[in-house]
C-alpha cells in the first residue's frame, strides 16, 4: 500500500491531514483468477466530515499543484527575437528537484538547445552566440557558445570571487565585478561601523573590469575600497555608468545613492546625481540619456503629485528620463497610478515598455515619447511573472492568474497580440478541479474604492454556509492574482474555504495618493477597511459563516493580523507569518528595520512618535486580544527576527490567551525548504480547520500536548 507515493508498512494505520491524497492498493492474484478474486474491503475508516473515496483521477488542488509543477525562473529573449532562453525548475519531492535551460524557437515553440549545466546567459547582438558563467572549485570562467557550429570559447579564465557581468549592447565591451568580504574571518569579534554591519550575512565590496572582446585587453575601473555597486556599460561600451551607495544618517533613507558616468577614452569620472530612493538605472538606445526608476520623491518630488505635507510612499516606484547633456530629470509616470517594476527602450519602435503593478493585477504598459500617451498591453492573464524584449517587434513573457499556472507567451510588441508559446504544466494540471473566483469591492466610508476579490472551493454552492480566510498585503505591494504564490489562495479553496483578498489603502499599484497611507500609519487606516470590507462582505454574501472567519498575514501582514487581533473579535482564528508585534524592536533588531521603517515610518522615531512606536505595536496591547492566535517564524529570519514571535508569544502566555507558536529551523523570512514548506502549509490549514471547521484531530497529530 502506498499514500501519496510512500510506501506504508503493516499494519496499514495512518493519518490524512486536509487535503487530496492518493492510495495505491498492490495486489498479487494469480494469473487467470481474477474472477475468482472480487475486491472487498482492506480497511476501515474512523469517518471524519468531508472524508471521501473515488477512482476519479480528478481532485482539487494539493500540496504537488502548489509544489510540484515547473517554474520559469529566468527569461532572455535573443535580440532578434527568434530565440527564447527558459531557464526551469521543478521540486520533486523534499530530496529531488531538477533544474534546466532550453531555447525554443519563438516561431513554433521547437526545443533548439537543452542543457542543465547553464545556469545564465546574456547574448551577443548577433543572436547566434551568448554567453554564462562556469564555475569549478570556486574559480569562474567566461564561455561563449556559438550555436551556428557549437563551440565553445574561454573569454575569461579561472577567476577567483568572481560576482556579475554586464554585456554592452553592441557586444563589443564586457565589464564583470570581483568580490571580497568587508570582515576579516577568525577574529571572533568585530567593530560594529555602520548599521548594516549588524547583518546577518556577511557583506562584500566589489571591483569592476572592463574586458575588449575583440582584443582580450582587461582595464580596471574601480578597485574594492572605493565599494561601488554597480557598473553598466553603454550601448556602445565607450562610457560606463557607476553607482555606489554611501551611509548619510542625517536623512532617510540612510544610504544615498550616487551616480557617476566614466569615459573610458580618458577614464575620467563626472558625478552626475545622488537620489535616495533609485531603484534602477539602464541607458536608452542612443546612449543620450537615462532611464530611473526611483520613488516619487526622487529629483526633488517632480514626480510626486501629492500636497506638500503629505508624505509619499516611495516604494510606490515611478519612471523618470534623465538627460546626459542636459544633466535634467523628466518624470514620466507622475499622473500615472501603476507602480513600475522595469522599463524597456525599444530602439526599433521607439517607444517604451513598462511592467508594473496594476491595481491587484501585473500588467505590461507602452509609453509613447510623441504622444506622451501609455497604452495598456493585452497580455494573458492576471500577472506578468516574467517580461523579456527582443530589438525588434518581438517580446516573450510568463504569466499566471487565479486558477491558473504559469504559461510562456510571445508579444507582437507593434500589434499587442499575444500567443501561446509553451504550457509546461498543462498535462501536470489535466486533472486538477479548480473553483471559480469573482472580484469584491467596496466604497469605504473614507471614500476610497477598495478592491479585493473572492477565490471559492470547486464545486461551491451558495445555498451554503462557509468559512471564509482573509489575507491582506504585505510589505507594501498588494496579493495579486497570480497563481499559487506564498499563500496559495487556491490550495486554501481547494480545502473548503472561501478565500477573501482584500486590498486596503496603503499598497502600491493605485496611485500615489492610495499608497501615501501606508506612510506613518501602522494599521490604522489600513486595518479599519480590512474589518469594513470584512464586514460589506458578510451583508453581500450569505454563504460566509460569520462565526467562521480567519485571517491570515506575512510580514508587515503579520503585524496586520496582530494589530488586527487587538482591534476586533470578528475572527475566530488569527494567523500571523513573521509578524512585527514591536514597531521599535523591529526599526533597531531587523536587518532591514530601520530603511523599511525610513519609509513605514517616515521621519518618525521611538523618541519622537511613541503614539505609534508604542500605541500602535501590538505587544503593548496584547490584553486586548480575545481571538485563537498561531505564530509562525523561520528561526534564522534576519528581516523580521524571531524575536518578534516570542515576545507576543510569551506575553500571550502569561495573559492565558490561547496561542501556539511554530518556529522552522535554518529558514529566512520565507519558508523554502520543500519539507519543512509541507509542514508549514499542513500547520497553516490544521490551525484554520481546528477553530473554524471544529476539526483539531490534525492540530493534534501535528503538536500532540506533552
Amino acid at each position: 500500500m502506498y499514500l501519496d507515493g510512500q510506501r506504508l508498512s503493516s499494519p496499514y494505520k495512518f493519518s490524512l491531514p486536509t487535503g487530496k491524497h492518493s492510495l495505491i492498493i498492490e495486489a498479487f492474484i494469480p494469473a487467470g483468477k481474477g474472477k475468482e478474486y472480487p475486491l472487498k474491503p482492506l480497511f476501515s475508516t474512523k469517518q471524519a466530515e468531508g472524508l471521501r473515496f473515488s477512482l476519479d483521477p480528478k481532485g482539487p488542488v494539493g500540496f504537488a499543484q502548489v509544489l510540484n509543477l515547473v517554474r520559469v525562473n529566468g527569461l532572455e529573449l535573443s535580440p532578434d527575437g527568434r530565440m527564447a532562453v527558459l531557464f526551469l525548475s521543478q521540486s520533486l519531492d523534499g530530496k529531488n528537484s531538477r533544474h534546466w535551460m532550453e531555447i525554443l524557437s519563438t516561431d513554433d515553440g521547437r526545443i533548439l538547445f537543452n542543457t542543465s549545466e547553464i545556469h545564465d546567459i546574456t547574448w551577443f547582438p548577433d543572436s547566434r552566440r551568448f554567453l554564462y558563467t562556469s564555475t569549478e572549485k570556486d574559480l569562474t570562467s567566461l564561455i561563449v557558445h556559438d550555436l551556428g557550429d557549437n563551440s565553445r570559447r574561454e573569454i575569461l579564465t579561472d577567476v577567483a570571487d568572481f560576482g556579475s557581468f554586464q554585456l554592452s549592447e553592441d557586444g563589443s565591451l564586457l565589464v564583470y565585478s570581483v568580490m571580497e568580504k568587508k570582515e576579516p574571518k577568525g577574529k571572533g569579534y568585530k567593530q560594529i561601523q555602520d548599521v548594516e554591519d549588524r547583518a546577518q550575512f556577511p557583506r562584500f565590496r566589489s571591483s569592476f573590469i572592463a574586458l575588449n572582446i575583440s582584443t582580450g585587453l582587461r582595464t580596471p575601473l574601480t578597485s574594492s575600497q572605493e565599494e561601488f555597486d554597480m557598473a553598466l556599460p553603454s550601448p556602445k561600451g565607450d562610457k560606463v555608468l557607476l553607482l555606489k551607495t554611501p551611509y548619510v544618517y542625517d536623512r532617510r533613507p540612510y544610504t544615498n545613492k550616487e551616480v557617476f558616468l566614466l569615459n573610458l577614452a580618458d577614464m575620467r569620472r563626472e558625478h552626475l546625481f545622488s537620489q535616495p530612493f533609485l531603484s534602477s538605472l539602464s541607458w536608452s538606445p542612443d546612449g543620450k540619456s537615462l532611464l530611473v526608476i526611483a520613488g516619487p520623491s526622487s529629483f526633488d518630488n517632480i514626480g510626486n503629485p501629492l500636497p506638500k505635507e503629505r508624505i509619499p510612499n516611495d516604494y510606490d516606484q515611478q519612471l523618470f528620463l534623465y538627460s546626459l547633456s542636459e544633466k535634467k530629470a523628466k518624470a514620466l509616470t507622475k499622473d500615472f497610478n501603476p507602480s513600475v517594476g522595469s522599463a524597456f527602450w525599444s530602439p526599433r519602435l521607439g517607444d517604451l515598455f513598462l511592467s508594473v503593478t496594476d491595481q491587484d493585477q501585473s500588467k505590461l504598459y507602452r509609453y509613447s515619447f510623441q504622444k506622451a500617451l501609455f497604452q495598456k498591453l493585452n497580455t494573458i492573464d492576471d500577472s506578468l511573472e516574467a517580461f523579456s524584449p527582443s530589438r525588434n517587434d518581438r517580446a516573450v513573457y510568463t504569466s499566471s492568474g487565479i486558477n491558473r499556472p504559469e504559461r510562456v507567451f510571445v508579444l507582437d510588441l507593434k500589434r499587442g497580440v499575444s500567443r501561446l508559446l509553451k504550457d509546461y504544466n498543462q498535462e501536470f494540471f489535466q486533472n486538477t478541479l479548480f473553483g471559480s473566483s469573482e472580484d469584491f469591492v467596496f466604497q469605504a466610508e473614507s471614500g476610497r474604492t477598495v478592491d479585493g476579490y473572492l477565490v471559492f472551493p470547486p464545486h461551491f454552492d451558495a445555498s451554503k454556509k462557509y468559512p471564509l480566510i482573509v489575507n491582506y498585503y504585505g510589505g507594501t505591494t498588494p496579493v495579486s492574482k497570480v497563481y499559487g504564490g506564498r499563500y496559495p489562495k487556491e490550495w486554501y479553496a481547494a480545502n473548503g474555504y472561501v478565500v477573501y483578498v482584500v486590498q486596503p489603502s496603503g499598497t502600491v499599484g493605485y496611485g500615489k495618493e492610495f499608497s501615501s497611507t501606508h506612510v506613518n500609519d501602522w494599521g490604522e487606516v489600513t486595518g479599519a477597511e480590512i474589518l469594513e470590507g470584512v464586514e460589506k462582505l458578510l451583508k453581500a454574501k450569505p454563504y460566509v459563516d460569520p462565526k467562521r472567519i480567519g485571517a491570515i498575514g506575512a510580514s508587515y501582514g503579520g503585524f496586520m493580523t496582530l494589530s488586527l487581533g487587538t482591534r476586533s473579535d470578528r475572527f475566530a482564528a488569527l494567523i500571523s507569518h513573521a509578524g512585527i508585534s514591536t514597531l521599535s524592536s523591529y526599526w533597531g533588531v531587523g536587518d532591514w528595520g530601520y530603511t523599511y521603517s525610513a519609509v513605514a515610518t517616515a521621519d518618525s522615531f521611538p523618541w519622537n512618535r511613541p503614539d505609534i512606536y508604542v500605541q500602535k505595536s501590538p505587544l503593548f496591547n496584547a490584553q486586548k486580544i480575545t481571538t485563537p492566535l498561531l505564530l509562525l517564524h523561520g528561526d534564522k529570519d534576519n528581516n523580521v527576527p524571531p524575536g518578534e514571535s516570542y515576545q507576543m508569544f510569551t506575553a500571550l502566555k502569561l495573559l492565558g490567551k490561547e496561542v501556539a507558536l511554530v518556529t522552522f529551523d535554518g529558514q529566512q523570512h520565507w519558508i523554502l525548504e520543500y519539507d519543512k514548506r509541507v509542514q508549514w502549509m499542513k500547520t497553516i490549514m490544521a490551525w484554520f480547520d481546528r477553530f473554524l471547521k471544529d476539526q483539531p484531530e490534525a492540530w493534534q497529530e501535528l503538536y500532540p500536548q506533552k
